[in-house]
């Protein structure tokens, strides 16, 4: 599956591009924690109310980038806020 550049990317569609992530609810502390530390992927977070809760949309781009670090050992996760 290709990555759209100008596309954002839903949790549920960047889960297909993330292989080592394997559940949703896990997706979404990863993203949380990222948003927090380092912030690689520059997730856009939206605050809905009831059923629609907090979504969280990334650029295609800011995706690729990613995942090009990570595959060369470029990146330096943080397990835990600061």
């Amino acid at each position: 599956m290709e990555i759209n550049p100008a596309k954002y990317y839903n949790l549920s569609e960047l889960l297909d591009f993330i292989p080592w992530i394997e559940s949703l609810p896990a997706l979404r502390r990863w993203v949380e924690l990222d948003r927090r530390t380092n912030n690689y992927l520059k997730a856009v977070k939206y605050v809905g109310k009831g059923t629609s809760g907090t979504r969280y949309h990334i650029l295609g781009e800011n995706i690729i980038q990613y995942l090009v670090q990570a595959e060369e050992g470029k990146l330096e996760q943080q397990l835990t806020h600061k």
